[in-house]
């Protein structure tokens, strides 16, 4: 049966390259999508990693800041620790900023409870120094309020800290899973991309090298003589092309050669009428010269008469 869509070996080529070109765009499309998962987990991963050791920067502010309520009511001249406070809370809100930068889902609480706990220990720390500062004497004897704010604030980071970690182990876990993923897409569609290719471009060349092998095969027994074979009309474009010419030329090839046998045969049979006709006339000439020889036998008798 011919085929209803017309194939040039030009696009039948291009269709092996097309064919090649899109399994790598697949292929690359798998890979990228493989990256991007592992990319945003990684970013994820690292977001984490700050986050812990933001609170532990925060952990060191928070006993910074214990220190400075316990120099208050040690240090003879603790004029200065005011300023200390100050600076020490600037340092602790410039690492909430950060923490709050982040946007963390698991975070976000605690950063809100943070934004209210540092606020009151700060204000707790920042109030017992300036009491401090005007009676070290009657501050002395409320020391406890620093470690019981400190102990507080310890918990807290303490919980903080464990929450963050266990979210990065469970990322860095989810990182490794999307990079085993990642990998193993790849090389399925690598593998079935590249089984794609091979198959498809099986098939196209089939289907240009079998249209020859057989016009080969019929041109190989016209040269020996053969007018009997004939190509299969199934090819379209070009190899359709080239199959019916083949046919057509053995056709015109046999119907030539029919001519030649008929004017042979009609040369032959005129070949014979004209021996037959000389035959003829050698029995006339050989009877002639019979009556001939009898004529002259009577003109010698009728002589000797």
């Amino acid at each position: 049966m011919k085929s209803p869509v017309t194939w040039t070996v030009g696009r039948r080529l291009a269709a092996i390259a097309g064919i090649g070109v899109l399994t790598t765009v697949v292929v690359g499309g798998v890979a990228l999508n493989g990256l991007n998962a592992v990319d945003a987990d990684a970013t994820q991963l690292a977001k984490y990693e700050d986050a812990r050791s933001l609170f532990h920067a925060l952990d060191t502010r928070s006993s910074e800041l214990k220190v400075d309520g316990l120099k208050s009511i040690t240090y003879a001249d603790n004029a200065s620790i005011a300023q200390d406070v100050v600076d020490d809370i600037a340092t602790i809100d410039a690492l909430m900023a950060q923490l709050t930068a982040l946007e963390l889902d698991t975070t976000k609480e605690q950063v809100d409870q943070f934004t209210q706990a540092w606020t009151a220990y700060e204000t707790a720390i920042a109030d017992f120094v300036d009491a401090a500062i005007k009676d070290q004497d009657a501050m002395r004897a409320r020391a406890d309020e620093i470690q019981a704010a400190n102990d507080q604030m310890d918990e807290l980071l303490g919980g903080a800290i464990d929450s963050v970690g266990q979210a990065a182990t469970e990322e860095r876990a989810a990182a490794d899973k999307a990079r085993s993923r990642a990998v193993t897409e790849f090389l399925i569609a690598g593998a079935l991309g590249l089984l794609v290719i091979v198959v498809l471009a099986f098939l196209i060349a089939r289907s240009i090298t079998r249209p020859l092998r057989r016009s080969v095969d019929v041109l190989r027994g016209f040269a020996d003589g053969d007018l009997t074979q004939r190509a299969e009309e199934r090819s379209s474009a070009e190899l359709g092309e080239l199959e019916r010419s083949l046919n057509a030329s053995i056709d015109s090839v046999g119907g030539i050669i029919g001519t030649v046998v008929g004017s042979a045969d009609a040369v032959a049979a005129a070949s014979e009428e004209l021996s037959a006709s000389s035959q003829q006339i050698a029995a006339g000439a050989e009877e002639t010269s019979v009556q001939a020889g009898v004529v002259s036998g009577a003109a010698e008798e009728v002589s000797r008469n």
